[in-house]
């Protein structure tokens, strides 16, 4: 902040909806850890008092794997993931995509319904939502089926480690059947994955049959 520039009129503040701008005394306080780098501040204010200053979160990594190419990022401890790191993912794997003649692009879409999310969300072809039968499970699953909804995204649900609660399995069934969501696949605990995520590798050996019957679902809910 440009505190020369700065009268202390507080409309950052009233556009800032993270918290990181707070009136204290009549004047203007900024908590740079809370801010998300949306620069409604500096848009609002009339003195262009308020700027952005690069700062680096962490890297972004284009790698090679097994199925195929693969854009990922490594954040600096205590970095938190954005929007705009999901867009920039996203931006770099169409154009492999586009350069490789790579039919799909498959985004692991972060927990939660926040900017990430929303990021990983905008724009795709169908959301596959991974759920568990508990009650923090079937709640999240009806809010992000809220803003696929709001985003035109059709959405199909997998119930993973279904055997761990019978009631909690019959609800996320149910809130299926009433939302019109496909559930495309239900998976008991395996602790072959467990093994195999401890010991760093990709568990397809164990859910090889889910993963074709997912797969499966989704082509034809693309089709649609």
């Amino acid at each position: 902040m440009n505190r020369p520039r700065c009268d202390d009129c507080g409309l950052c503040v009233s556009v800032c909806r993270f918290g990181a701008l707070s009136g204290e005394n009549g004047k203007v306080a900024v908590d740079p850890g809370r801010c998300e780098g949306c620069g409604a501040c500096a848009l609002a204010c009339p003195k262009g008092a308020v700027s952005l200053s690069p700062a680096v979160q962490g890297r972004i990594y284009g790698s090679e794997a097994e199925t195929g190419p693969f854009w990922h990022a490594r954040l600096v401890p205590g970095g938190e993931n954005s929007g705009r790191l999901v867009q920039i993912l996203r931006e770099r794997a169409q154009k492999t995509a586009r350069e490789r003649e790579k039919p799909w692009i498959l985004v692991d879409g972060p927990p939660g319904i926040a900017c990430p999310a929303i990021s990983a969300m905008t724009g795709c072809s169908a959301a596959l939502a991974v759920t568990e039968p508990s009650k923090s499970g079937l709640h999240d699953l009806k809010r992000l089926g809220e803003l696929a909804a709001r985003f035109r995204v059709p959405m199909a649900v997998v119930l993973n480690r279904c055997d761990l609660s019978e009631e909690g399995s019959r609800a996320i069934r149910g809130v299926c059947r009433e939302k019109g969501w496909p559930l495309l696949a239900e998976i008991p605990f395996m602790a072959g994955v467990v093994e195999d995520l401890a010991r760093a590798r990709i568990p397809s050996g164990n859910l090889g049959k889910a993963a074709a019957k997912v797969l499966e679902g989704l082509k034809v809910l693309l089709a649609r």
